[in-house]
């Protein structure tokens, strides 16, 4: 049955009738044709007419498609019949979105998407859990998921496209036929898939591969020995996240260490993911990886250097720019190099308001002096003297040299020294002792003689201006 653009197919449901345009897109079951009736649809179509069962399983996957599940993907919508026989079906279009492969590498993210960072490719492997929980919760197991199958939008959202080959249920009348072996868990290595059909856990696996790729610059985790391969690798659980083990990290050509770009819980999960686990123990549930993977979008910090590259908050340092500096190529874009900028500082407080305070009063307070203590004996004695010497200083040596004066006077007359009469320097003479005497007198008034016996009367007094203290 040869199928070209312009062949005319039929709905299965509705009896519609849809003319194939431009093919789009092909893959190893078929092509991608656009759908003339239908922009916002288009068609796949097989190489070769699909059996019975593959018919039936459409059938299964049209009667269960929902608005969660279209929102994760390209989901059938109606079977497309040629000359009696199932020839494919009708689906979603997806606009807008390129293939997860291209984001992994730098060269190919740079021209699919040159804008995204870090943040961003965690961002779908946070919603890229999401879609795969859901495909769980409607009791579909995705089986073939890898790098390929997948479309990222602008906004970080995941549409899947080949839905067609999931498992639906256990596997037993409708298992998942294809796959890649670089995405199937150990369980799954070397065997046919009607064997080991594909479970949650495998999907987990395959999920924390790319989860890894993602934000690991594109290496696979198993990727850790040159002499064995991918499956041989994952078949032997030798990853670069093994617990005290001396392996080679796929990002030693980068200078980076996984522990600089994942945190610490999504390290702790995918190490849960790719090690081996006893018998009937799980491995991490795609819920748990959305909340890993949401935590740290939540908590990376953005480099001041590239606006692209992101990182844990328990690392001082971007390593991407360490790797550039170092020589490596850059991952993400230009990296302009500048002063690390000071850590911001905790604004300081306005000052508050100073409470009133009243303008001190000045206060008149009488300090009362010490009053002299009873004087001694020897006291006495030293004023007694004292009242001695003023005596014969004031009165008794005036008077003595008075004396003298008029004793010598006749002898100065005769020197020619004074010319007055004797009865004058009587009269001078008795001049002086008055005036000495009335000088004595007056400073035994003034000062006084105090008695020793006497308690004292009077307290001195001074005065002291203080400030009158504000009441609180």
């Amino acid at each position: 049955m040869a199928i070209a653009a312009g062949t005319v197919l039929k709905g299965a449901h509705h009896g519609d009738t849809y003319t194939l345009a431009a093919v789009i897109g092909e893959g190893g079951e078929g092509q991608v044709f656009r759908v003339k009736e239908r922009p916002n649809h288009v068609a796949k179509i097989y190489k070769k007419p699909a059996d019975n069962k593959t018919a039936a399983k459409l059938e299964c996957l049209i009667k269960a498609q929902s608005s969660h599940l279209k929102a994760f993907s390209a989901w059938p919508e109606e079977r497309l019949i040629k000359d009696g026989a199932t020839a494919g079906f009708l689906m979603p279009s997806i606009t807008g979105a390129v293939p997860l492969h291209e984001l992994l590498t730098p060269s190919s993210r740079e021209k699919a998407m040159p804008n995204a960072s870090c943040a961003f490719l965690v961002a779908v492997a946070t919603n890229l859990a999401k879609a795969i929980t859901c495909y769980h919760k409607a009791n579909f197991i995705v089986g073939d998921l890898n790098s390929r199958n997948i479309l990222v939008r602008p906004d970080a959202t995941v549409r899947f496209i080949d839905t067609d080959s999931v498992q639906i249920g256990d596997g037993t009348v409708y298992p998942c036929p294809v796959g890649v072996a670089d995405y199937l868990a150990p369980e799954l290595q070397g065997k046919t898939f009607n064997q080991a059909p594909r479970t949650k856990s495998s999907d987990a696996f395959a999920y924390g591969i790319m989860a890894y790729q993602l934000i690991c610059a594109g290496r696979h985790p198993f990727d850790i020995d040159v002499d064995i391969n991918r499956g041989e690798a994952i078949k032997l659980y030798r990853h670069a996240l093994q617990v005290n083990a001396s392996v080679r990290s796929p990002l030693a050509l980068l200078g980076i260490q996984e522990k600089q770009i994942l945190t610490t819980d999504v390290q702790k999960q995918l190490q849960l993911c790719f090690a081996k686990r006893p018998a009937g123990i799980n491995r991490p549930s795609l819920e748990k990886f959305v909340s890993v993977f949401e935590a740290m979008q939540a908590t990376v910090q953005c480099c001041h250097n590239n606006p692209r590259h992101h990182y844990p908050a328990h690392e001082l340092e971007c390593p991407w720019c360490a790797s550039e500096k170092s020589g490596r190529p850059e991952l993400f874009g230009k990296t302009i190099f500048k002063p690390k900028p000071i850590a911001q500082q905790a604004p300081v407080p306005l000052p508050q308001p100073v409470p009133h305070i009243a303008t001190p009063q000045l206060l008149r307070v009488i300090v009362a002096a010490p009053a002299p203590s009873k004087p001694a004996w020897k006291d006495w004695t030293r004023w007694a003297a004292r009242g001695v010497w003023d005596f014969t200083v004031q009165v008794f040596i005036p008077a003595l040299l008075g004396l003298v004066v008029n004793l010598i006077v006749p002898n100065a007359i005769r020197f020619g020294l004074w010319l007055l009469p004797r009865d004058i320097w009587h009269r001078i003479f008795g001049t002086v002792v008055i005036i000495a005497t009335l000088y004595s007198a007056l400073s035994i008034a003034t000062y006084g003689i105090p008695n020793p016996f006497q308690e004292p009367s009077a307290v001195e007094h001074s005065e002291t201006i203080v400030p009158e203290t504000a009441s609180p």
